[in-house]
C-alpha cells in the first residue's frame, strides 16, 4: 500500500483464496487485512496477483486490492 511506511503500518496478513496456473501465467486471488495494536484491524479486503514466469521464476506482474472498510463518516 502507497505510503503504508508513512503511516505507521507495519504488517499486512494476506490469505490465498484461490490460485490458478496457466503455462507462464498464474493469477492469485485472496484477502488481506492489515492488524493494529490490541487486536485492531486497520483495513480488510480482496487482492487480485497476476504472476509471470521468467527464467524459471514466478515474477508478480500485475497487482490490485480493494478495501473492504467503510468510509468514516464524518
Amino acid at each position: 500500500m502507497a505510503g503504508g511506511d508513512d503511516s505507521g503500518l507495519r504488517a499486512i496478513k494476506l490469505t490465498s483464496v484461490e490460485v490458478e496456473a496457466h503455462g507462464s501465467t498464474a493469477h492469485e486471488v485472496g484477502k488481506y487485512t492489515v492488524p493494529g495494536e490490541g487486536g485492531k484491524v486497520y483495513d480488510a479486503g480482496d487482492y487480485v496477483v497476476i504472476w509471470k514466469r521468467a527464467n524459471g521464476q514466478w515474477k508478480q506482474h500485475r497487482d490490485i486490492w480493494t478495501t473492504n472498510t467503510p468510509v468514516p463518516r464524518q
